[in-house]
């Protein structure tokens, strides 16, 4: 059943399709996360003082604006 839908709709390609237009959304997003975190870990983690709590601390503050982008993809898909 399943092989014959997917070959239906346009094979293997069709898997693919929007893949390029999603990883272009998704890289600034990720880029700015990225940045982000190693920015506060470089603030609030002293050098050899690397705790969890410290590195949860900073990746929590710098996926915060994940909320704002959520809401942002959101608006998009209505």
């Amino acid at each position: 059943m399943t092989l014959k839908v997917m070959r239906e709709e346009g094979g293997v390609r069709a898997l693919y399709r929007g893949l390029v237009a999603t990883a272009m959304g998704v890289a600034p997003y990720v880029g700015i996360n990225f940045a982000a975190y190693e920015t506060l870990r470089g603030l609030i983690t002293p050098p050899g003082k690397t705790t969890v709590a410290r590195k949860l601390t900073c990746g929590a503050l710098a996926g915060k604006w994940c909320l704002v982008r959520c809401r942002d993809v959101l608006s998009q898909l209505s």
